[in-house]
């Protein structure tokens, strides 16, 4: 018998469904809390060790109603220059029905949130409203229990008076590269910290297609990655910038590559002709699909370790030095831009066995030419072209041993081949050139040129050197030569290579103005001290290019960084300079480009005086400097109006050439702060300082005609409605009186206040 205390178990049932979804909780005492509850159904029983008593009776019970989740921040439906309409959804209500929301805003980070609304409408129009001001809005929902937390804040600007589209964005920047897809990235354009979010749209164009460009990424992303494009290939970019004012103009173009693949492996290799005992021509073809790049290197490997004996860019190689009768295993393999290709099938051949014994002596049969001696032995007869050989014969698919020797001379003949020259440096632009000597040889000929396939003839003549001059410097140039006889004109020599020092960079060219484009705001531009200028890179001559020297008439050049711009500060206003530039590398300085004549531009224009021409209870008409009020130049100076919307800010409500502009949308006597620059073609002018205009009060309204009674014979009580006082400014009251009908002026005969 167990004398132990029982151990309480609870079970409880949660009813989503009848008969689904119970829910067993064991406790070991006799009261348990729960929280996340809404309608519950629970019962209990006591077990001991595996003994189990009843359970009890259900017992359903239901939580009590709490306030309402916090809602999600209201969004934006549309915007004009004094008002903000905002839609939101209901929340979870968590048992109690929603009775209304509350939606509260404020101005600037330093002003507390006030109750705009307060309603059971799940959308709302806020009036009265700054143009191009940010507000931020949230909103909270309220039941019978109580109110909610407030929603997360949305931040919401005004139109502006003058709305205009997105600045142009940078052009795109390359991140990474790869075979099939570019990675680039942009920066938002100047002027976007007020405005709404911005979209962005992506497009390219494959250059030389001429298809146009094609929308490739539109989002709120300032990054994206271009996917499914062709390996090693040109693409051209430009981003545009678009929101509730309108799209941007597109960024300047750029133009990136994709990276090439990785080549196939080449053909497998094959002999170009019979092998022999101690050699092998091995001949291969190219690889069906380069990767994008051309092949730049091929190289060929024998055995079973793999030694390599050729690495070049021929697709044909003779293998020396070989053991007859062996077995050899050739493999190829490539290389280009994109790396590495896999190795081709293998090639197994035999070199053939050694020969079998002598011949028969050779003897000549008959007068040698100088290009054939005529042989014979035996009974065979044989033709030598160019040397002389010792006879073997071919039994059994081997070679026997060389016959006794045969000496033959052939007739006189053009001159041998030339060793290659010697080329010796003699400065960065001229070479020494030596040709061999040969018996009887009447001239030389010299072919020179930067590529061994394109040659040209430079010297025809008796002497056996020349002297190369006018080269660029850092340059490899080739040269064989040939020795011509009365006979005839020997081989070429073999190809030999020099290449000359380096030297000083070349001039610099194309020395310009930098002037930026309309509607560039990134370009720096030249002012009324400051000139902006930029120039082509020269060539290096070999030494990479470390600064440059800018000569402006003073005593010593200015030196820049290597770089293909820069702004010249401190200038005089309206005056004219004299520019050269100069490259400098290693070596020294390299010659000044020719003279560009420059003038900096004028001062910017001062603020005009600002004047309130006429003054209304909800408008202020403004007036600044002398001329029309709607000018038909729009060329010529332009000014910008701000009006003090905060203690620490303001906007600008008006941007253009015209001479006067009418505030509206204005309180009541209320004094309003406002000051005004003026630009031009030579920069933006100072602002004013800020002006005072007050508006006007507004008139009282139109009151009801007066009630009159009678009081006595002579005597009439009249009688009006009041109006409260308008801002704190009394009503007076004039009563007039008409006498008689033939005339209809009124005279005063009383002012009551």
């Amino acid at each position: 018998m167990y004398s132990g205390r029982p151990q309480a178990c609870y079970e409880l049932l949660r009813q989503v469904r009848p008969g689904r979804a119970h829910v067993s909780l064991f406790n070991t005492q006799p009261s348990c809390d729960f929280t996340d509850l809404f309608i519950w159904s629970g019962r209990v029983c006591v077990a001991c060790s595996s003994v189990k008593g009843a359970q009890s009776d259900t017992v359903a019970f239901t939580t009590l109603p709490g306030a309402p989740d916090a809602p999600a921040a209201p969004r934006l439906l549309q915007r004009t220059k004094s008002s903000i309409s905002l839609q939101w959804r209901s929340p979870n209500d968590n048992g109690s029905k929603i009775t209304g929301f509350c939606l509260e805003y404020h101005e600037g980070k330093q002003s507390a949130f006030k109750e705009v609304y307060s309603g059971l409408a799940k959308q709302y129009k806020v009036m009265q409203l700054m143009p191009s001001t940010k507000y931020a809005f949230r909103l909270a929902a309220k039941n019978d229990v109580g109110m909610s937390a407030f929603s997360s804040v949305v931040s919401c600007c005004t139109a502006s008076c003058s709305a205009a589209p997105p600045a142009p964005p940078a052009p795109p920047r390359l991140t990474e590269a790869g075979v099939t897809w570019l990675s680039l990235e942009w920066s938002a354009p100047c002027g976007s910290a007020g405005r709404d979010t911005l979209v962005y749209i992506l497009e390219v164009e494959e250059k030389g297609l001429g298809c146009g460009f094609q929308l490739k990424h539109r989002g709120e992303e300032q990054s994206c990655t271009v996917k499914e494009l062709k390996r090693f290939t040109s693409y051209q970019f430009r981003v545009l910038a678009t929101d509730t004012e309108g799209t941007s103009q597109p960024s300047g173009v750029v133009e990136y590559r994709t990276l090439p693949d990785q080549p196939g492996n080449p053909g497998k290799p094959s002999l170009c002709r019979p092998a022999q005992p101690h050699s092998l021509h091995v001949i291969w073809e190219a690889p069906e699909d380069d990767g994008g790049s051309p092949i730049t290197l091929y190289v060929l490997e024998i055995n079973g370790q793999w030694d390599v004996v050729y690495s070049g860019p021929l697709r044909q190689h003779v293998c020396e030095c070989l053991l007859e009768g062996t077995w050899y295993s050739l493999r190829v393999h490539c290389r280009s831009l994109g790396g590495q290709s896999q190795v081709s099938e293998i090639l197994s051949v035999e070199t053939p066995a050694l020969p079998p014994g002598p011949c028969e002596a050779l003897r000549t049969a008959g007068d040698a030419t100088p290009s054939e001696i005529p042989l014979c032995w035996g009974e065979s007869r044989l033709f030598l072209r160019r040397f002389t050989v010792i006879l073997s014969v071919y039994v059994s698919l081997q070679w026997g041993p060389l016959s006794e020797k045969c000496q033959a001379s052939t007739a006189a003949g053009p001159p041998e081949q030339c060793r290659a020259p010697e080329l010796t440096l003699k400065t960065s632009s001229s070479v020494l050139v030596p040709v061999c000597n040969g018996a009887e040889v009447c001239e030389f000929r010299m072919e020179w040129g930067l590529e061994e396939g394109s040659l040209e003839l430079l010297y025809c003549g008796p002497s056996s050197q020349y002297e190369v001059n006018d080269l660029r410097p850092a340059t490899e140039y080739r040269c064989r030569v040939q020795a011509v006889s009365d006979v005839g004109a020997g081989l070429f020599s073999d190809v030999a290579m020099v290449t000359t020092p380096a030297s000083v960079p070349a001039a610099v060219e194309h020395v310009e103005e930098m002037r930026a484009e309309p509607l560039d705001d990134v370009m720096p531009r030249s002012s009324a001290t400051t000139l902006a200028l930029r120039w082509k890179e020269p060539r290096c001559h070999g030494a990479e290019i470390s600064s440059y020297n800018i000569d402006i008439g003073e005593e010593l050049p200015l030196s820049v960084g290597r770089t293909s711009y820069h702004i010249l500060e401190n200038l005089q206003p309206e005056t004219t300079y004299r520019i050269r530039v100069q490259a400098v590398n290693s070596i020294g300085s390299g010659p000044f480009s020719s003279v560009l004549k420059l003038r900096t531009r004028g001062l910017p224009p001062e603020p005009p005086l600002l004047e309130c021409a006429v003054a209304g209870p909800q408008s202020l008409k403004l007036k600044w400097g002398e001329g029309p009020s709607r000018p038909q130049n729009s060329r010529g100076t332009h000014y910008c109006l701000h009006m003090q919307v905060d203690t620490d800010r303001s906007v600008c409500i008006y941007s253009g050439p015209c001479h006067t502009f009418k505030v509206q949308r204005l309180c009541e006597a209320t004094e309003y702060q406002f000051s005004i620059q003026a630009h031009s073609e030579a920069g933006m002018g100072p602002l004013s300082t800020p002006y005072t205009f007050s508006t006007t009060r507004s008139p009282p309204p139109q009151l009801r005609a007066p009630k009159v009674e009678p009081v006595e014979w002579n005597k009439y009580a009249v009688t009006w409605e009041t109006l409260q006082p308008m801002r704190g400014d009394p009503i007076v009251y004039n009563l007039q009186l008409l006498r008689g009908l033939s005339t209809h002026i009124f005279k005063r005969i009383i002012r009551v206040f």
